[in-house]
């Protein structure tokens, strides 16, 4: 009888294992699934933004020369105190929009980084869950033979007049 106590024990505490990890499963099965949705979301991103760049690139008009190659004479917007000044200007907000596209550009490169490490984490993500599957088996094994050796003990201390 102590026997059988400890294995009816025994088997309640591992169908409690097997309910834990069920429930961690699952929890790493939303977790994949909330990964997956951010992946797919940046990818969108970087999709929508090399459209955008392709599409001006081929349609869009040429890009402004500086005023800077213009010569200084009666026509151009360079004549006076006040036209250098303005020039400056021009030549200051090109180097600022420059500066701002290379970190446009580089800020492209951070979503490639990011879904690569999503994807990492995606992959290891499914490891850990199908080494869970496979302890839950295990478990879930373990649980029916001494379940099968609880029914067999009964049945011998004559508990149960059932075979098998």
């Amino acid at each position: 009888r102590t026997e059988a106590a400890a294995a009816l024990a025994s088997s309640a505490s591992e169908a409690a294992k097997s309910a834990s990890l069920r429930r961690e499963v699952e929890s790493l099965r939303l977790e994949l699934d909330q990964a997956a949705e951010q992946r797919r979301a940046l990818q969108q991103k970087i999709r929508e933004q090399r459209t955008a760049e392709e599409t001006s690139s081929y349609w869009s008009t040429p890009k402004p020369q500086p005023w800077s190659h213009l010569t200084t004479g009666d026509t151009a917007p360079g004549t006076g105190p006040g036209g250098v000044l303005y020039m400056q200007k021009i030549e200051e907000l090109e180097a600022e929009n420059a500066r701002l596209e290379q970190r446009t550009r580089q800020g492209g490169a951070l979503y490639v980084q990011k879904i690569q490490e999503l994807e990492d984490e995606v992959s290891e993500a499914q490891r850990e869950l199908e080494q869970a599957q496979e302890d839950q088996r295990t478990l879930q094994q373990d649980l029916a033979d001494k379940a099968a050796v609880i029914r067999e003990l009964l049945r011998r201390s004559g508990f149960t007049d059932k075979p098998g």
